[in-house]
């Protein structure tokens, strides 16, 4: 299913969505109290650890998705899976960057639609642990929670 077409350059207006394997996980999803006593539900910084075969952390574009068709629910694998979204402006005023990755070839479904939206976080290889730490804190903190089956 892969297209011959070059993917368009990932500008800072765009969003990412990042999946989020199982949002009853207690390490990654935190509950806090909010403003007023509001119990508020967020990603933790677990949902943007890089782990070790990882040489960025994996998004999906969504103006790639709805050029297909597909919106952030292409990205669900499980019923406790959800989703989060960054603004690419966001991810890279951290520092990072958001690159293409269409197809990538480590996938269990290589001919699903979503691998065209497919990019990559990157910039944390080069970072100390505690810097990745602390880059991964403030992912979490600057996402918004797109699907959440709870």
């Amino acid at each position: 299913m892969q297209g011959s077409a070059a993917a368009s350059p990932v500008v800072d207006s765009e969003v990412v969505y990042r999946r989020v394997h199982d949002v009853t996980d207690v390490h990654f999803m935190v509950v806090e109290e909010g403003i007023k006593g509001v119990i508020k539900r967020r990603p933790s910084s677990a949902v943007f650890k890089l782990s070790r075969e990882e040489v960025g952390l994996s998004v999906y574009r969504e103006v790639i998705l709805a050029r297909h068709g597909l919106d952030a629910t292409a990205l669900l694998k499980k019923p406790l899976s959800g989703v989060v979204a960054l603004n690419v402006s966001d991810v890279r005023s951290e520092e990072l960057d958001v690159v293409n990755d269409a197809w990538p070839a480590e996938t269990d479904d290589p001919d699903h639609l979503r691998n065209a939206a497919h990019a990559l976080i990157t910039g944390l290889l080069d970072l100390s642990r505690s810097q990745r730490q602390k880059k991964a804190d403030r992912l979490a903190k600057l996402a918004d929670i797109v699907i959440d089956p709870t």
